[in-house]
């Protein structure tokens, strides 16, 4: 009888093919649980451009709600530091809104339109102020008269200020007629629509709405002449010498002299014992 069945080269084929199966499949576990210690590759967020900014969110500013309220209804300054002499940062018109964050001495530290700063705070407000009307301006007079301290001439000048030429000078009295007002400074005319043109300083003239009244120098001692001084005292010099009865134009009355002009235009006082 003939035997059957495999050769025994090829179950031992088998057998190492089958023991090379079994020790691969008992090493996969184990490659797994090296895979799982792997560091997975980082995270790296997202870069911008070169030249490129992310925008951020503005800085929100909190803080009490005030107004600019200044006695002039001008503006008012924001300032680098609680200080007048610190540098100005801004400069806001009357009823402006501030936040307000603290009291720092007579200054509020504040936040206007992106700035931060301080500002005086007795020119804040806590309720929003009403602009005031502008005082109304006197219509300007057509004419005035030369007027300065102690019979001293007034210089006609070619602009509105000290530092331009001088046409010429008048003494007290002088009549000029008024063109225009610049600043602190008149354009007038002297001598006439054809007289010299040029400007004055307005402190330095009178108008006719100024004069206070004729008045008339008296003596009560029985004697026939008045001194005009040149101030308000009997220490002054005297100025001149003018008989009872003349008249003189009153501007002004304080501690019992009366300052007056002259016919010639000369601005001196007279005690008030001596004038009606």
């Amino acid at each position: 009888m003939k035997k059957t069945g495999y050769p025994t080269a090829v179950i031992k084929r088998i057998t190492v093919l089958a023991l090379a199966a079994f020790m691969l499949l008992s090493a996969m576990p184990l490659f797994g649980a090296h895979a799982e210690l792997v560091s997975p590759m980082p995270t790296v967020p997202a870069q911008n451009a070169p030249g490129t900014v992310t925008p951020t969110e503005p800085p929100q500013i909190y803080g009490e709600t005030m107004y600019v309220k200044t006695p002039n209804g001008g503006r008012l300054n924001l300032r680098e530091k609680n200080s007048a002499d610190s540098k100005i940062l801004g400069s806001y018109p009357y009823g402006a809104a501030v936040a307000v964050f603290e009291k720092v001495g007579q200054w509020n530290s504040v936040s206007v339109n992106g700035k931060v700063g301080y500002m005086f705070a007795s020119y804040l407000s806590a309720t929003k102020p009403v602009k005031p009307s502008p005082t109304p301006v006197p219509p300007v007079a057509k004419y005035a008269y030369v007027s300065a301290a102690h019979g001293a001439n007034v210089n006609l000048r070619t602009g509105p200020g000290l530092k331009f030429d001088i046409i010429a000078s008048y003494p007290n009295g002088t009549r000029v007629d008024i063109i225009l007002k610049d600043g602190a400074w008149y354009k007038v005319s002297v001598d006439g629509k054809y007289g010299n043109v040029g400007y004055m300083a307005a402190s330095l003239l009178k108008f006719p709405s100024e004069t206070c009244s004729v008045r008339t120098l008296v003596n009560p001692n029985h004697n026939m002449i008045v001194n005009v001084r040149a101030g308000a005292g009997y220490n002054f010099a005297i100025l001149r010498t003018l008989p009872v009865g003349t008249k003189v134009v009153g501007l002004d009355s304080k501690n019992g002299w009366a300052k007056v002009r002259l016919e010639d235009g000369t601005i001196g006082f007279v005690n008030e014992y001596f004038i009606k």
